[in-house]
């Protein structure tokens, strides 16, 4: 955090970006959380009702008193503002410090109210009807590759002219759009055991709530329903995720996610009223990597084909 000092009062404070322009003239110092007396942060701390003890436990469980979340390392012992003054020695007063100490408050707040999951996941699916969740949309998308469309790609694909993909584009990233050339690929082979075969693109239509960490929302990028042509039909959903690489370990998690699909409860004849199928299967495959592709047709032949 940041504290920006001119002729001896407080101008900022908290994590702006301070230009050069505003800081090549300066003196820089710093003030460590620890440097600050305990009646002030004790001031500061009880001016803000989300960080009463109470509803701290909430979010930090081994948390023991409010003086070691703000003396221990573990939470608020390591902050160090960083000072930007006009004189060499500036004098902060009690205020000035009480003040830069509820900023770095009311940041941290927002940090723990953003990753707060108020869901818990569970593994009952219940049928929802498509009507309820397909619908036109307008998107807001990046130059390249997205805005031009899979029409434009520098490997060009109609999806107007095959009747399983959903919608009439493809406007995601180029991962998704290598998935959707994948998938039309393997369609003939598809066709030989499933009668019907629909690929929507996820465009905020749904989304699910993990039951392995902690109900993290998750929104697939893919669904793809497949009904099979044996006697006791069964309906596929499968849910899809394609991901750069550089995305991979941050969202390993996710992976993780899909790949416990199948553990979900499977429905059965009792939505017979909505799916003319014996049953309802669900799962989720591996990330899709164009540059993993082999990999990820080695999973792909194990669900789809091999069975």
């Amino acid at each position: 955090p940041i504290i920006k000092l001119t002729n001896s009062a407080i101008l900022t404070s908290g994590f702006e970006n301070l230009s050069s322009e505003n800081t090549q003239n300066a003196f820089t110092s710093t003030l460590k959380i620890s440097d600050i007396s305990s009646f002030t942060l004790r001031s500061a701390i009880n001016k803000i009702d989300f960080f009463h003890f109470s509803n701290l436990k909430k979010h930090f469980p081994h948390l023991k008193s409010i003086n070691e979340f703000l003396a221990d390392e573990n939470y608020l012992g390591k902050i160090i503002w960083s000072i930007y003054s006009d004189i060499e020695k500036p004098l902060i007063s009690e205020y000035q410090k009480r003040k830069a100490v509820m900023d770095v408050l009311e940041w941290i707040k927002k940090g723990v109210l953003k990753n707060d999951c108020d869901y818990e996941g569970t593994k009952e699916f219940y049928p929802i009807p498509l009507k309820t969740r397909l619908e036109d949309k307008t998107l807001k998308v990046k130059p390249k590759p997205n805005a031009n469309g899979l029409k434009k790609y520098e490997k060009p694909f109609d999806v107007m002219h095959v009747d399983w993909y959903v919608y009439d584009e493809n406007y995601g990233t180029s991962e998704e759009m290598d998935f959707v050339l994948f998938l039309n690929a393997q369609i003939e082979n598809l066709n030989k055991k499933f009668e019907d075969i629909r690929l929507i693109r996820n465009e905020k239509a749904f989304w699910l709530y993990s039951f392995r960490e902690n109900g993290q929302r998750f929104e697939p990028d893919f669904i793809l329903l497949l009904t099979t042509k044996n006697e006791n039909k069964a309906l596929l959903q499968v849910f899809i995720e394609p991901k750069g690489e550089h995305l991979r370990l941050g969202d390993a998690w996710k992976e993780n996610f899909l790949l416990s699909l199948h553990e979900a409860t499977v429905c059965k004849k009792n939505i017979g009223l909505l799916v003319d199928c014996e049953d309802i299967k669900i799962f989720g495959l591996p990330f899709y990597n164009h540059q993993r592709e082999n990999e990820f047709l080695e999973d792909w032949k194990t669900a789809f084909l091999e069975k």
